[in-house]
């Protein structure tokens, strides 16, 4: 079980001696690992200015109330930092994104990571129909 522990050691060296026993005392730290929560998988729309996707890692925990520290891994070589991260996905695809946690322990059991899948779609273009009979014209009218 996670928590701070006394251990005393005693070693008698056999001779009999007064000072052929000495005994030392620790604390040790045993912790439990923080349990990291990427969320569900989702898809998002890439192409527009404004498609960013939102990560939340607050469902992340540790049962030792240590404070913890985030880490993202969108998937597509860009990273983030914060229980909160905002991100843009630039092309379409699967992502998978990892969500690493720390509780600042240093022990071996400090660390929890949890993944998602974003699948990024294509932006259509409204009224665009079949690929080639759509035309898009842009231009100043110039009569006023």
């Amino acid at each position: 079980t996670a928590g701070d522990y006394l251990a005393v050691l005693t070693v008698n060296d056999g001779s009999g001696a007064a000072c052929g026993i000495v005994s030392d005392t620790v604390y040790v730290h045993v912790n439990s690992p923080p349990v990291a929560v990427a969320g569900d998988d989702t898809t998002v729309v890439v192409g527009g200015v404004h498609d960013f996707l939102e990560f939340d890692g607050s469902k992340s925990t540790d049962s030792n109330g240590e404070v913890l520290t985030y880490s993202w891994d969108f998937g597509d070589g860009h990273t983030g930092v914060g229980i909160n991260a905002r991100h843009h996905f630039e092309t379409p695809g699967r992502y998978t994104v990892l969500l690493t946690v720390w509780d600042g322990s240093k022990t071996g059991c400090g660390r929890s990571q949890d993944s998602l899948v974003v699948t990024a779609i294509e932006r259509k273009i409204a009224g665009a129909g079949d690929a080639g009979d759509t035309k898009v014209v842009v231009g100043i009218d110039e009569t006023q």
